[in-house]
């Protein structure tokens, strides 16, 4: 697939609780599918994303 674990920013990640983080194609629109997603909880071992060698941009979503 030509992707590469790549750390999540660290401004981020959560201060508490948990947070769905997702990566996008920087050069696709607005109602682009992530290409890869994770959640990631305070406290725990941060996941690695599954990025290509592409300029991405990011946005996530805190739980309720």
């Amino acid at each position: 697939m030509g992707r590469t674990p790549s750390n999540i920013p660290p401004t981020l990640l959560p201060g508490k609780g948990t947070r769905l983080i997702q990566a996008f194609l920087a050069d696709e629109g607005t109602d682009a599918i992530p290409i890869d997603q994770a959640l990631v909880t305070s406290g725990k071992t941060t996941p690695k994303l599954m990025l290509p060698k592409r300029r991405v941009r990011y946005e996530y979503q805190d739980s309720p």
